[in-house]
């Protein structure tokens, strides 16, 4: 009698399709650079690409994905505060007086 078969345990991203994105597509989902995916990559804070070929790579995109939910869940919420506006010559307002009318 064959041995029953396991159930196939569904993850908690079973509902995304599975895809494999090459770094232009993880770049655009991401809005990370290349650089910053290769960084935290080497810190183990960024999944590891698929080998397609000798030197072809994807990542899997439920596990890009994964990470974009992550970074939401752990990123600070709500308003902006008080946020400074750095003040330079060229952003300064002249008042009317100074400018003078075209002739």
């Amino acid at each position: 009698m064959p041995a029953a078969a396991k159930p196939h345990r569904q993850s908690k991203d079973s509902h995304r399709a599975r895809e494999l994105w090459n770094i232009h597509k993880v770049v655009d989902k991401t809005t990370l650079s290349k650089s910053q995916i290769y960084a935290l990559m080497k810190a183990q804070l960024f999944p590891r690409p698929v080998l397609m070929g000798k030197r072809s790579v994807a990542w899997p995109s439920n596990e890009v994905l994964d990470y974009i939910d992550e970074y939401i869940a752990s990123a600070p919420r709500g308003g902006m505060g008080r946020v400074a506006i750095p003040r330079t010559p060229w952003s300064r307002v002249r008042p009317a007086s100074v400018i003078e009318p075209p002739t």
